[in-house]
């Protein structure tokens, strides 16, 4: 069940309408969330980071910053991959950026995020599969249920876009399937609930 591992990252993937799910779980999270999250949104390579990290930042007392090669993972730091660079692990410790050709025209690809992810973290990940209007993100969310890591994918009915939950449910059996207000009062089980 999910209450059992103690978890170490936690891994979020979606497209659109992912931003508006992302902010109902930081508004409703500990405030002192020391866990790491990294999240994969498909974005523009051109995006502006500053528009995303200053629009969450709004909803949670976290450090809201996006990656950089090579930049090593701390706690309490919600993370966001950047446009054009697919995101790996390297170690229990440390990202890295990959410039490649788009996987299933996704760049990052959430997919290769989740799976390189349960390969470093194994039980130690929890993997939230969001809202998104693709398929990628199913077969990673299984990869990582197959390395014994805890999954939830969002409510498909809550999801502006419910394309990409769905596709992980035709193929995957999540440990949970919530709302964003359900999904952050797990995390907070898995923080210790201290502002709770």
């Amino acid at each position: 069940m999910v209450e059992r591992n103690e978890i170490k990252l936690i891994a979020v993937g979606g497209s659109y309408g992912a931003l508006e799910a992302m902010k109902e779980i930081l508004s409703n999270l500990s405030k002192e969330c020391s866990i790491p999250i990294a999240a994969v949104f498909h974005r523009n390579r051109d995006s502006k980071e500053e528009a995303m990290v200053e629009y969450l930042s709004k909803y949670t007392t976290m450090k809201v910053k996006e990656i950089s090669d090579n930049e090593e993972i701390s706690s309490g730091i919600l993370y966001f991959a950047p446009g054009g660079y697919h995101l790996l692990l390297e170690n229990r410790s440390r990202f890295i950026l990959y410039l490649d050709e788009a996987i299933n025209y996704n760049l990052p690809s959430i997919d290769l995020f989740f799976e390189s992810a349960s390969d470093v973290f194994g039980s130690e990940l929890l993997g939230i599969l969001l809202s998104g209007a693709n398929r990628d993100g199913a077969f990673g969310l299984c990869h990582i249920q197959k390395r014994g890591g805890t999954t939830i994918i969002q409510k498909p009915s809550s999801a502006l876009s419910p394309t990409m939950p769905e596709s992980a449910l035709e193929i995957c059996e999540p440990d949970r399937i919530e709302e964003p207000i359900e999904i952050a009062e797990i995390i907070n089980k898995f923080n210790g609930d201290k502002n709770r």
